[in-house]
């Protein structure tokens, strides 16, 4: 998860600006992209999407950050099976977009979650769990909890 710096552009879309490369390699430190406004209530996260969205207050942070959906309300989420990956209701993800993992048994920091290994967590029904492509410097749910779908403010096409 990143902090961002957001302004608006005439298309009715977002822009922002990644501030570190928590999401790499999807987004690098200073890369500018846009992501589609959402009304509160008016999107249906899926696992996979990337979203720009208001931490909530329990984060300790302010402003909006970027994340991945790894899992959506009503599923359990987990890290890790025998080969250190996540896992959705068991199910271990394919993810291709991956750049810095991290450590398995590693210990959160307060500038990041760093260790790999967290769960089963149960997401409850209007929340999603996120997480950084680049684990090993994302700040995320695995430290942070889970992030209600209503602080979902933009999603990346």
């Amino acid at each position: 998860m990143a902090l961002l710096v957001a302004g608006c552009v005439g298309s009715g879309g977002g822009e922002y600006t990644m501030p570190t490369d928590a999401m790499k390699p999807r987004f690098s430190a200073g890369q500018r992209f846009t992501a589609k406004p959402v009304a509160a209530g008016g999107y249906r996260p899926r696992a996979g999407d990337v979203v720009v969205f208001r931490a909530p207050d329990s984060w300790g942070r302010r402003g909006l950050s970027v994340a991945r959906v790894v899992a959506v309300g009503g599923t359990v989420v987990a890290c890790c099976d025998v080969d250190g990956s996540v896992t959705v209701d068991g199910v271990t993800l394919d993810e291709p977009y991956l750049g810095e993992n991290s450590p398995i048994d590693a210990t959160a920091t307060v500038e990041r979650c760093y260790g790999r290994r967290f769960g089963p967590v149960r997401v409850e029904p209007g929340h999603v769990f996120v997480m950084g492509d680049s684990r090993g410097i994302s700040v995320d749910s695995r430290c942070k909890g889970t992030v209600p779908d209503d602080r979902i403010v933009a999603v990346v096409e």
